[in-house]
């Protein structure tokens, strides 16, 4: 009798173990950081839906099998529209399984990712193509030693307007 009850016990923590995990991935899912609408175009908003990854990639791999955040977009109209930031999607373009799954998974979690390697190596075209799947706005900046405070926070910066010299913000990236 005692060892039944011992095997219940057991039983009862691995299903709470599992409800925990549940709850903890459901909540992980749905915090999806706001993505910045304005200094495009400010009539733009965004929906946030799940979708499973495999279809979205057009991958039938076994650990694809999970629903990701996308964002879909819509102008003032409510017709769906693609964010003039988001890179264009190369439908020719291969992802290796191992890559995919490392980035989704860190996506989903609300992770940064550390992409390294040669110059050349794809990090950049691997990170801009699923950016251009689940619709997510991707600004480019390189960080080299041309790069300026301004290009980053936004600056001040002298315009025309009317014949007349104006000063005006303008954002950086950040």
């Amino acid at each position: 009798f005692d060892q039944m009850v011992d095997q219940f016990n057991e039983q009862v923590s691995k299903v709470m173990e599992l409800s925990n995990q549940v709850t903890r991935l459901s909540n992980a899912s749905s915090n999806v950081p706001a993505m910045p609408t304005g200094g495009v175009d400010d009539d733009l908003t965004f929906e946030v839906v799940m979708a499973d990854a495999g279809k979205v990639f057009g991958r039938k791999v076994k650990a694809l099998a999970f629903e990701i955040p996308t964002l879909v977009w819509r102008n003032a109209s409510g017709d769906e529209v693609r964010h003039p930031l988001c890179p264009d999607t190369d439908d020719n373009y291969e992802f290796r399984p191992d890559h995919l799954i490392k980035f989704l998974s860190a996506h989903l979690f609300g992770q940064n990712l550390w992409l390294h390697g040669h110059t050349g190596t794809g990090k950049t075209t691997l990170a801009e193509q699923i950016a251009s799947r689940i619709g997510f706005p991707t600004p480019r900046m390189n960080l080299d030693g041309n790069i300026e405070r301004g290009d980053m926070v936004g600056a001040k910066e002298l315009t025309v307007l009317d014949g007349h010299p104006v000063t005006k913000f303008v954002e950086g990236i950040l």
